[in-house]
Protein backbone atom coordinates (compact mmCIF):
# COMPACT_ATOMS: atom_id res chain seq x y z
CA UNK A 1 0.00 0.00 0.00
CA UNK A 2 1.20 3.45 -0.48
CA UNK A 3 1.50 3.77 3.36
CA UNK A 4 4.30 1.71 3.15
CA UNK A 5 7.93 2.69 3.80
CA UNK A 6 9.05 1.14 0.07
CA UNK A 7 6.27 2.23 -1.74
CA UNK A 8 7.32 3.72 -5.29
CA UNK A 9 6.23 6.76 -5.26
CA UNK A 10 8.12 7.95 -8.38
CA UNK A 11 4.89 8.23 -10.51
CA UNK A 12 2.96 10.94 -7.85
CA UNK A 13 3.24 14.44 -9.21
CA UNK A 14 5.29 16.75 -7.28
CA UNK A 15 3.71 20.32 -5.49
CA UNK A 16 4.92 22.38 -2.78
CA UNK A 17 2.88 23.02 0.50
CA UNK A 18 -0.11 24.56 1.26
CA UNK A 19 -2.28 22.57 -0.78
CA UNK A 20 -5.51 23.72 -1.25
CA UNK A 21 -8.51 24.52 -3.25
CA UNK A 22 -10.81 28.26 -3.00
CA UNK A 23 -10.38 29.27 0.67
CA UNK A 24 -8.66 32.27 -0.50
CA UNK A 25 -5.48 30.81 0.33
CA UNK A 26 -2.36 31.89 -1.86
CA UNK A 27 1.08 29.95 -2.79
CA UNK A 28 1.87 26.23 -2.48
CA UNK A 29 -0.12 24.11 -4.92
CA UNK A 30 -3.64 25.13 -5.62
CA UNK A 31 -5.72 21.74 -6.61
CA UNK A 32 -7.85 23.62 -9.55
CA UNK A 33 -9.78 20.02 -10.35
CA UNK A 34 -10.11 18.97 -6.86
CA UNK A 35 -14.06 20.33 -6.53
CA UNK A 36 -16.37 17.80 -7.36
CA UNK A 37 -13.61 15.38 -8.52
CA UNK A 38 -12.08 13.81 -5.41
CA UNK A 39 -12.22 14.20 -1.54
CA UNK A 40 -9.04 13.50 -0.55
CA UNK A 41 -5.36 14.26 -1.37
CA UNK A 42 -2.24 11.64 0.05
CA UNK A 43 1.22 13.05 0.49
CA UNK A 44 4.49 11.21 1.21
CA UNK A 45 7.91 12.24 1.51
CA UNK A 46 11.17 11.27 3.41
CA UNK A 47 13.75 11.88 5.72
CA UNK A 48 16.70 10.04 6.72
CA UNK A 49 17.94 9.48 10.47
CA UNK A 50 21.35 8.36 10.31
CA UNK A 51 21.70 7.04 14.13
CA UNK A 52 17.76 6.45 15.27
CA UNK A 53 19.20 5.55 19.04
CA UNK A 54 20.09 9.12 19.63
CA UNK A 55 16.25 10.52 19.03
CA UNK A 56 14.49 10.91 21.87
CA UNK A 57 11.41 12.90 20.65
CA UNK A 58 9.85 13.46 17.48
CA UNK A 59 7.28 15.98 15.96
CA UNK A 60 5.44 16.44 13.33
CA UNK A 61 3.00 19.67 12.95
CA UNK A 62 0.17 19.74 10.17
CA UNK A 63 -2.57 22.44 9.43
CA UNK A 64 -5.82 20.85 7.79
CA UNK A 65 -9.25 21.40 7.02
CA UNK A 66 -11.57 18.73 7.54
CA UNK A 67 -9.06 16.07 8.85
CA UNK A 68 -5.52 14.77 8.77
CA UNK A 69 -3.99 11.48 9.14
CA UNK A 70 0.07 10.78 9.61
CA UNK A 71 1.89 7.67 9.08
CA UNK A 72 5.33 7.06 10.21
CA UNK A 73 6.95 3.65 8.28
CA UNK A 74 3.70 2.62 7.73
CA UNK A 75 1.89 2.88 11.23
Amino acid sequence: TWTAPGFDDSSWTEGGAPFHYGDGITGGTALTDMQGRYTTVHLRTRFHVEDPGVVSDLRLQALADDGFIAWLNGV
